[in-house]
């Protein structure tokens, strides 16, 4: 057998090895993607099958949330004769703080007269302070952007008109809104009016509903590649 022979068989060797290879690499992604979505829908069925066994016996939900077959199998208990609420030495539970990070103001209250003898109180700390919070809202109003697309003609005669700056969308709405409509409409189940509404009542704009479709349509097309690929994840999962 001749070098050129030899080496024309260890070329075609070469290729035919890298092309295995390759698709060993490929078949080893599939299945690392399949089994990391089987993972999560078993942890999602182990959580799901958690919650529908929960009931007023063994957790913290009320009696009017039980179904009616687990009514049925509580019985009628005869009252414990204890008073309604919670119980001597039952764990209180609180609303959990915000962190001082969080905190945008904060002022120090102090008691102006002793709640006995009523003499005026210096402003003097005794022990910790309780502290108390409360979360509201700003007020909300539009940032309303403006483009002055200007024209502005060559020696040549040609008029030009300046096009938009890079990211600014043709549409009226702005990246922030599009993604606060999107979550009224695709996740709240809002209807297209009531989040026309919304709009209105809460941000102080009108959109029309050509404008919410738009935007949809906008959304859509987006995460167009993120459903085919979860759509195709959940097709080849073992378990559904």
């Amino acid at each position: 057998m001749g070098l050129a022979t030899r080496l024309a068989r260890l070329e075609r060797e070469n290729r035919e090895l890298r092309a295995q290879v390759t698709a060993l690499l490929t078949e080893n992604a599939r299945l690392r993607r399949e089994a990391s979505a089987t993972a999560e829908l078993e942890a999602e069925n182990a959580r799901l099958r958690v919650e529908a066994g929960k009931n007023s016996s063994n957790s913290s939900k009320p009696p009017s949330s039980d179904s009616p077959e687990q009514k049925a199998a509580r019985g009628n208990r005869p009252p414990s004769g204890r008073k309604p609420g919670g119980q001597p030495g039952h764990e209180g539970h609180q609303r959990s703080l915000f962190p001082a990070g969080s905190v945008t103001s904060s002022e120090e209250v102090f008691p102006k007269r002793c709640r006995g003898c009523h003499r005026h109180l210096p402003k003097v700390a005794h022990g910790t302070p309780l502290c108390h919070q409360t979360v509201d809202l700003p007020p909300i109003a539009p940032t309303v952007l403006r483009y002055l697309l200007h024209a502005v003609q060559c020696p040549c005669g040609v008029v030009t008109r300046a096009p938009l700056p890079a990211g600014v969308p043709r549409g009226m709405c702005g990246p922030n809104l599009v993604a606060i409509l999107t979550l009224l409409v695709g996740v709240y189940q809002m209807s297209r009016r009531e989040a026309v509404s919304f709009a209105s009542d809460v941000f102080g704009f009108r959109i029309s509903l050509g404008a919410l479709s738009n935007v949809e349509g906008r959304i859509a097309k987006m995460l167009e590649p993120a459903h085919t690929q979860a759509s195709t994840l959940v097709k080849r999962a073992r378990a559904k």
